[in-house]
């Protein structure tokens, strides 16, 4: 149902026709219309489509404040400008007006709005009211979501119990369709989006986040899933509401002291409108198919047309006289109130304030009328400037639309609103909708004025669960990216305030276009206006951009650009990795070359293999740690590299201090190489137990890690890095490698008296030494790469450097310095004794291993040397080197 005013007035109806063909085909605008539905201009995006309809890249109310505030915008939002028709344009990288929401991403081929690569913040969806300062209001925050935050935003109307996937009525619907939703307050929606955890896109039910404008009266029954209400900044009045032209005649009867006791003249004023059909039947003469009748100039075409009280250019609307007795007792007024299942109080307020006026209309129990037919009233009133008392509240189009016209609404004013008077009067629809007149009456201390509303704005718990999804992480840096990636939904609503005078001036800016035509839609759906609607809320948002930029929270909004590994990190790690491997190959080589010479002998060949395949694995693991395809194996290859590594050399030197001690006294050492193997799969099966553990309780995943750019405070860089929720397992590795450590430095400095043959304190002590110093720096590099003095990407490829280069000095030191001393030895080989042979010093035998006259002149050369000397001699003559030199599976 529509109602068209042009300037101000009601206009012919020819005339009408030309004006809407001519809006529909080229508005102001320049949107492309067939058919009666035009195209939406503002689909790319509301404040780049203003600025480029007036050729500016920063709006003009921002150049005004002065080039700090140019400045502050730049920054933050770019210049509003589009490049080209596809929509790719400039601004801190964004390349569109606004972005994507779900209802354009469910069009095949859709071009016209940005889709967000790197990072989407989850779409909020808004459940408008059924009137239109709850809708613009809902497109105000759709557009400033949607463009200045990058937030998908979408609206709701719950339409069939379903949830709403159409883009019609949102603001950047291509059709410039304009509709409302079915109830005027979506309890159901926050409900749904609380039970979804704030993911309406995992239902099929209506689900919403933000109910933006709710008046009091109506009981937050949904508490249990709503956050706390916050006010909008709107304030609401609900009243009673007499013609400009009707205050100017009686002036009165804009005070409750004017309208008491009075009952004769209330019904003289304000008599009872008709409906069509009423009209015609009383009338039947005059409502004929004729032009020249000023009611009706024809008969109603159905019973839908038989109920209205007024039909832009077929029925004007007429008033009848109210009926009083000859004593004037029963005289009443008429006024239009509506039906008991809005706020209305007017049955206490009128009886309990004497003022004699009732509602006839057709809605029991309190004979209101509907919406539709109120505003078909006011019309009619305007139409035939009868005088008129209304209930009707504000902000509201209806009121703007008739500012500065003698049809102006006019508030009159009751007894004023007390604490003591709110608490005495009926608050829900069940006890106003009463069918006793007595009990809807209620008691005289409830029958004053409506207060001045302070209007809320409803938001479901489940934005609050979407927007703060608590990561259950122990590693900062997690919860320092997942707080920079955190929408700014909650935050911006929480803080938005809308105030009245802006709404008023918003609703006024439909109007400012003469070559628009304003038609009132009271239901259905609608193209032309909402092309208008759409027109007058964008310019607003644009010319008001000043203040609304102040809303938008702090170092937002932020672009999001994903930070590529550094190539020059990534190919020295890769390439340090590959040497490690190859060095380690190098090493095999030589020792099995030289496996007969006695420094390497001493090794043990099982012993020199674990340790080269624990080398070998640390080089692994740094080149795995280069892929982001490896994540999770990376540190199994470090630990049990490590394990590797450290455990044979541990094994070997607690051996031979074992056979020294024993030796020392004159006693065999019972070393058996299936214990040595033993201790050696205990090492590897307590790490690879600890690997299982931190897969199955922490495991690692490829994360995404953002940081802020240090130069821009609204740019973020996204990091894909391989990690675990929590730090332990990593300082778990880092004390597992300083008791490795440890022990070798306590073992070593047991050995250190070992005789030169056995003795590898030096080649350990520098081994040591190396792996200390490169621990020292991880731990360092571990503390950067949480402080984020580097780029994550940066520290962790550094990591894996680190790791070849201790690999490659620790087979440096401990290989190392054994081939040099082959190189600079005599070629003279190695006594090796047998298992399990004992070397005494009173061998009688001469067909032993040792001749008697060799045991003679080995006994006659001890005796010329030091007495430490001769001890270290006598110790290696009794040690069982087999046992070490035999050592591991065979």
């Amino acid at each position: 149902m529509f109602f068209t005013i042009m300037h101000r007035s009601i206009s012919l109806p020819v005339v009408l026709l030309v004006l809407a063909f001519a809006m529909c085909m080229h508005s102001s605008t320049g949107q492309n219309c067939q058919g009666g539905i035009c195209e939406n201009p503002y689909e790319k995006g509301c404040l780049v489509t203003v600025a480029a309809e007036r050729g500016e890249t920063i709006p003009s109310a921002i150049i005004a404040e002065g080039k700090d505030k140019v400045k502050m915008f730049q920054e933050r939002f770019g210049d509003l400008k589009l490049e080209n028709e596809s929509g790719q344009g400039r601004g801190r990288g964004r390349g569109f007006g606004r972005v994507c929401n779900s209802n354009d991403l469910g069009i095949d081929g859709y071009d016209k709005c940005a889709k967000e690569a790197e990072h989407q913040y989850d779409e909020i969806r808004i459940a408008p009211g059924n009137w239109d300062s709850s809708f613009y209001l809902t497109w105000v925050l759709q557009i400033l979501l949607s463009e200045l935050l990058r937030v998908p935003t979408t609206v709701e109307f719950g339409f069939n119990n379903k949830k709403h996937t159409s883009s019609m009525g949102s603001f950047y619907d291509e059709k410039s369709r304009y509709t409302f939703g079915e109830t005027a307050y979506c309890w159901e929606c926050l409900k749904e989006a609380h039970e979804m955890g704030g993911t309406c896109a995992d239902t099929d039910k209506p689900c919403a986040h933000i109910v933006p404008e709710i008046w009091s009266g109506r009981e937050f029954i949904a508490e249990e899933y709503i956050l706390l209400p916050n006010g909008n900044g709107l304030t609401g009045q609900l009243g009673y509401y007499i013609p400009k032209f009707t205050a100017e005649n009686y002036p009165e009867l804009i005070s409750h002291f004017g309208l008491r006791n009075n009952p004769q003249k209330l019904a003289e004023i304000f008599k009872t409108p008709i409906t069509w059909g009423e009209y015609c039947d009383t009338f039947t003469s005059e409502c004929s198919n004729n032009d020249d009748n000023e009611v009706a100039t024809r008969l109603p075409s159905s019973d839908r047309e038989r109920k209205k009280y007024f039909l832009e250019g077929s029925y004007t609307g007429f008033f009848k006289e109210n009926g009083c007795n000859d004593s004037f007792t029963n005289c009443t007024g008429h006024f239009v109130d509506t039906y008991c299942g809005w706020t209305t109080y007017a049955e206490s307020q009128f009886h309990w304030q004497n003022i004699s006026l009732a509602s006839a209309g057709p809605n029991e129990p309190n004979n209101g009328y509907s919406n539709e037919q109120l505003v078909e009233i006011v019309f009619a009133a305007n139409a035939t400037k009868s005088d008129l008392l209304f209930w009707w509240y504000e902000p509201e189009l209806l009121t703007s639309s008739f500012q500065d016209t003698d049809m102006e609404f006019q508030r009159i004013k009751l007894a004023a609103a007390t604490p003591e008077c709110i608490e005495n009067r009926e608050e829900n629809k069940v006890e106003r909708c009463k069918a006793n007149l007595e009990e809807r009456q209620g008691a005289a201390l409830g029958s004053c004025d409506y207060p001045l509303d302070e209007l809320k704005m409803a938001i479901s718990k489940g934005l609050d669960d979407m927007t703060n999804q608590a990561t259950e992480s122990s590693n900062s840096k997690l919860l320092q990216s997942a707080e920079l990636m955190r929408s700014p939904s909650l935050d911006f609503l929480n803080s938005f305030q809308l105030s009245a005078l802006s709404m008023n001036n918003l609703m006024k800016n439909i109007f400012t276009n003469p070559e628009e035509e304003f038609k009132y839609r009271v239901s259905g759906v609608q193209e032309e206006m909402g092309s208008v609607y759409r027109r007058a809320v964008c310019e607003w948002v644009y010319d008001n951009l000043v203040d609304l930029v102040d809303k938008v929270p702090n170092q937002f909004p932020r672009s999001f650009k994903k930070r590529e590994p550094n190539k020059s990190m990534k190919r020295a790690a890769l390439t340090l990795g590959i040497f490690t491997i190859v060095l380690v190959a190098a090493i095999a080589v030589l020792t099995l070359k030289w496996k007969i010479k006695e420094t390497i002998k001493v090794l043990a060949v099982d012993c020199w293999i674990w340790i080269l395949i624990g080398f070998a694995l640390i080089g692994a693991s740094t080149i795995s740690n280069v892929y982001e395809s490896a994540c999770g194996w990376t540190y199994w290859l470090l630990v049990l590299g490590h394990v590797l590594e450290l455990t044979p050399i541990l094994i070997k030197v607690w051996t031979i201090n074992k056979m020294v001690r024993y030796a020392r006294i004159q006693q065999r050492a019972d070393v058996k190489s299936r214990h040595l193997n033993a201790i050696l799969l205990a090492s590897v099966l307590t790490a690879v137990l600890f690997l299982i553990v931190w897969r199955a309780v922490d495991p690692q995943t490829l994360e995404n890690i953002s940081t802020m750019d240090p130069k821009d405070q609204y740019s973020v860089a996204i990091s894909e890095v391989c990690t675990s929720n929590s730090n332990f397992w990593r300082l778990c590795i880092f004390g597992l490698l300083g008791l490795l450590l440890f022990l070798a430095t306590v073992l070593t400095f047991q050995s250190r008296h070992v005789f030169e043959e056995f003795n590898e304190s030096q080649g350990l002590a520098f081994l040591i030494y190396s792996h200390f110093i490169f621990i020292v720096l991880q731990i360092v590099f571990y503390q950067i790469e949480r402080s984020e003095v580097f780029p994550r990407d940066v520290s962790t490829l550094a990591m894996s450097v680190l790791w070849s280069l201790d690999a490659i000095f620790a087979m440096l030191f401990y290989f190392g310095q054994k081939f040099l001393s082959i190189m600079n030895k005599s070629k003279k080989p190695m006594r090796v004794l047998s298992a399990g042979q004992i070397i005494s010093n009173k061998k009688d035998n001469a067909d032993g291993p040792i001749g008697a006259d060799e045991e003679k002149d080995s006994h006659d050369d001890r005796k010329t040397l030091e007495p430490d000397k001769q001890f270290s001699l006598e110790l290696k003559e009794m040690m069982p080197v087999s046992a070490i030199s035999e050592w591991g599976p065979h």
